[in-house]
């Protein structure tokens, strides 16, 4: 197994830094960071739904993350199924170089996680 640096991400977040991925590939980069994919700037649109109760300008175009990977030089997996995720973990931890994997996730709930957290403190 390489020694690892590893890190999550969703896909808005990924995207405001993808270019950083020429950087590990080149710098032979043993990290491995998972993609958290609901095709959304999901935390903008939690604040704006609190904010103005709509939301506005997140949606994101699909993206294939392992193409993406691919096409710098790095390693990608695509997460399908939850049973899917140990094994996935092990192998890019195995594998030389930047790795990225996507798994797409569902955050539905998530504004409730915010009311909870941060009752009367979003204006």
């Amino acid at each position: 197994m390489c020694i690892r640096d590893s890190s999550i991400s969703g896909d808005g977040g990924f995207l405001f830094s993808a270019n950083e991925l020429e950087t590990a590939v080149r710098l032979r980069s043993h990290i491995v960071h998972m993609i958290w994919i609901d095709g959304s700037y999901d935390m903008v649109a939690a604040q704006e739904k609190l904010k103005y109760h709509r939301t506005s300008g997140i949606t994101l175009g699909p993206v294939d993350y392992v193409k993406y990977a691919d096409a710098f030089g790095a390693t990608g997996f695509q997460i399908q199924r939850p049973d899917e995720i140990a094994p996935t973990l092990h192998k890019a931890f195995d594998t030389p170089g930047p790795v990225l994997i996507g798994v797409h996730v569902d955050y539905r709930d998530s504004v409730k996680l915010f009311e909870d957290a941060h009752a009367g403190s979003i204006v």
